[in-house]
């Protein structure tokens, strides 16, 4: 489900949700034409490898053209499945490391921020000789 808040428009995905509600499917689906998963079930790298193993077996040949069609459009639409589901692996995994990253980020531009002098408080000052120098506004202060 967390796949279809992130790609809400995707036909695969909702082909698989169409085909759970249908009233002979009992609220499964099946990936790839092949495995059959409930519609909350987690899917895994592992639940791939056994669709691509099915597929690439060939147990038989179709009977006819209408389950060659069926093959044919159950094979595309677990490549499409496949793609989508690295992409989303892989934008969560970095979505992890881009937050983390972001917040270590976050506090050690903090803390330079501090030591840094920002132009807006910075004041040029003219010494005894008529040369102009960046001070910062705290040193002219105190």
């Amino acid at each position: 489900m967390s796949m279809l808040r992130q790609y809400p428009e995707d036909w695969v995905l909702n082909r698989y949700i169409q085909c759970s509600r249908e009233s002979w499917s009992n609220g499964v689906f099946y990936i790839g034409g092949q495995l059959k998963l409930g519609i909350d079930d987690e899917i895994t790298w592992q639940h791939l490898v056994e669709v691509t193993y099915m597929q690439f077996r060939g147990d038989s040949p179709p009977i006819n053209q209408w389950e060659l069609a069926s093959i044919q459009r159950s094979e595309q639409e677990f490549s499409h499945f496949r793609d989508l589901y690295t992409d989303y692996i892989r934008m969560k995994k970095f979505n992890g490391l881009l937050r983390a990253i972001v917040f270590w980020l976050s506090s050690a531009r903090k803390r330079a921020a501090e030591k840094v002098f920002h132009p807006d408080n910075l004041m040029t000052v003219e010494d005894e000789y008529g040369e102009l120098h960046l001070m910062p506004i705290k040193k002219i202060i105190n």
